[in-house]
């Protein structure tokens, strides 16, 4: 799958990929979501998930490997992600 293909999916397809292709990676907390990071083949994916109300927000997925610095990964497993 690739990062187009994901894109034009539909919300339960996105859903549906990332819980049988997304490897679960990270987790970091803004003010009002838990956002899970998760590795699908060559992109990573952002769920972004609402605690108030235990919701999906949305889900984000992003090319760019330098997403993974907003999570706390330990060096080693950060190094692995972006080469």
């Amino acid at each position: 799958m690739t990062l187009q293909s994901f894109k034009n999916l539909s919300p339960k397809q996105k859903r549906r990929a990332l819980l049988h292709k997304g490897i679960y990676l990270a987790e970091r907390t803004t003010a009002s979501f838990s956002v899970f990071l998760f590795k699908v083949e060559d992109f990573f994916v952002e769920l972004f998930f609402i605690r108030e109300n235990d919701e999906i927000a949305g889900l984000r997925p992003v090319q760019e490997p330098k997403i993974v610095r907003h999570y706390n990964l330990g060096k080693q497993s950060s190094l692995a992600l972006t080469h």
